[in-house]
């Protein structure tokens, strides 16, 4: 994973990282909780995140976010962190795609964020089915969100 991010993230100016996800949903918090983390440690002027646990980035106001990064930073490298459903043997693991990433997919409120690189936590088992896929996000342990965000922001943090 580091090293992926590594040659993803050398020399690009204008690195937006958006945390994608809402503190009222424990099993949707993992972008925020990333967003947390990076903010208290990174303070340069090429490097902007979006999303943290005062400020959550979602579904609802992802449009706002999007017009504020393209009209504040000139050509944006965005690298977007959000949580995912997937099947129960790949929970816990990381996903890193060089493409956009679609939110809200376990809830089928596809919406795709054009992104230069996306990176998926895998949370919980996908069950195809809107209500338990809620149910789910709503009952999964805060310990693997917890391990997930700290595996995230120290992956990032070395590639950086």
């Amino acid at each position: 994973m580091t090293s992926l991010l590594k040659q993803e993230l050398y020399r690009k100016e204008g690195k937006v990282f958006l945390c994608i996800g809402t503190t009222k949903c424990i099993g949707d918090s993992l972008g925020p909780m990333v967003g947390e983390k990076l903010s208290s440690i990174l303070e340069k002027k090429d490097i902007f995140i979006f999303g943290n646990l005062k400020q959550n980035v979602n579904y609802k106001n992802i449009n706002i976010v999007l017009n504020t990064i393209y009209s504040k930073i000139k050509n944006p490298y965005i690298i977007v962190i959000d949580s995912a459903l997937s099947h129960k043997n790949f929970i816990g693991n990381i996903i890193i795609n060089k493409n956009n990433m679609v939110i809200g997919s376990a809830l089928n409120k596809n919406y795709t964020i054009i992104g230069n690189l996306s990176i998926k936590g895998i949370v919980g088992e996908n069950n195809k089915n809107n209500i338990k896929n809620y149910n789910i996000l709503n009952n999964i342990s805060k310990d693997v969100i917890e391990k997930l965000s700290n595996n995230i922001s120290t992956q990032i943090l070395r590639a950086l």
